[in-house]
């Protein structure tokens, strides 16, 4: 039994040495959880109220944004939209999280209409809240109109020179 210790010795050792091979599991780099996809490369935003998520058409079903050109039908317009779309792509920028709510139905297009909510707050309310947009109506918004709060869904304005502002 004498000659099997030698062995027995030599095995042990060679077993620590080998285990000593390996990263050490407390210093060893732990693999990175995947840092989130940030919501704005997500998006491509072709309009105020139209966007591609995620690779999927969507239209903003809560507000109609002005159109750009060739669509537009005078320079208001055409200027309108592009504000729309600078607003719509900073608050994308500023997200953090995005949901897209399919209301089951698709426009004239193709393109699924649904709500969109940016770290929760409805962006097509957004847009409204900030005269970006229109509550949809029957038919196109006019947005070539003289501009007054009687409009039935016209985006919402104030003014400094309305009583009681500063």
């Amino acid at each position: 039994m004498i000659p099997a210790l030698p062995r027995l010795a030599s095995l042990l050792a060679a077993t620590a040495v080998l285990a000593g091979c390996g990263p050490d599991p407390v210093t060893a780099p732990q693999p990175k959880a995947e840092a989130p996809v940030p919501v704005a490369s997500r998006v491509l935003v072709l309009a105020g109220d139209t966007m591609v998520i995620d690779g999927k058409h969507i239209h903003l079903a809560n507000i109609v944004a002005p159109q750009g050109i060739p669509e537009a039908r005078c320079w208001g317009e055409s200027l309108s939209a592009k504000h729309a779309v600078q607003l719509v792509k900073r608050l994308l920028q500023d997200a953090h999280k995005i949901e897209v709510q399919p209301t089951g139905q698709i426009d004239s297009h193709g393109r699924t209409l649904a709500l969109v909510s940016l770290d929760g707050l409805d962006l097509g309310q957004t847009l409204y809240d900030n005269g970006a947009a229109a509550m949809p109506s029957n038919g196109r918004f006019r947005w070539c109109e003289a501009i007054s709060r009687e409009v039935d869904g016209g985006p919402r304005w104030s003014s400094l020179m309305e009583p009681g502002r500063n």
